[in-house]
């Protein structure tokens, strides 16, 4: 269900001349997860709904707390895209950002892939994969043709929607020994 890939950013790896810069959003409230879409019709706000209560969804901006408290609190973000071009393209350009470390203070849990049609193709399955392994944790959710009528609810997750989201979640506790 979890795929592993950088634990955290290697700056060297990718020159940050070569890194487009990601719109920031300050925050004074911590939530308990950020979820950050790549590119707009992400899928963001339904991983939001899905992950529940002191879910922030931050649109197409990276979280960044400004208030006062300190040590700072621990932004865990999950960032999410879709498997069409745009969509690896986006999530591509994060990933380099990400890697070169111009994305602090926040921490990135992982990344949520969203298939873009009932199957992919080949390119498509390739690209997930390699995404898979420039973030931290990847995680990919299978079309839905449900979700195009009705929206999700508990009680028509499959068991691996169910386990996907238990595995985001265990990535999401602080006490998974995750660190800034």
């Amino acid at each position: 269900m979890t795929i592993t890939g950088l634990p955290a950013p290697t700056p060297g790896l990718v020159p940050l001349s070569a890194v487009e810069t990601i719109p920031h959003l300050e925050l004074t409230d911590a939530p308990r997860v950020a979820i950050m879409g790549l590119h707009g019709g992400a899928g963001a706000s339904t991983v939001a709904g899905l992950l529940g209560e002191g879910t922030l969804d931050t649109s197409c901006r990276w979280p960044q707390y400004v208030g006062w408290e300190r040590p700072l609190p621990d932004i865990p973000v999950v960032v999410v895209t879709r498997t069409h071009h745009r969509g690896i393209e986006a999530a591509d350009k994060f990933a380099r950002a990400w890697a070169a470390g111009s994305l602090a203070p926040s921490r990135l849990v992982g990344l949520v892939v969203i298939d873009d049609g009932p199957r992919l193709l080949q390119d498509q399955q390739r690209a997930v994969r390699r995404l898979a392994q420039l973030t931290p944790s990847a995680w990919h959710l299978p079309w839905q043709d449900t979700w195009r009528i009705e929206p999700p609810t508990p009680q028509t997750f499959s068991t691996r929607l169910r386990r996907t989201l238990a595995a985001i979640e265990a990535s999401i506790s602080p006490s998974n020994g995750a660190t800034k």
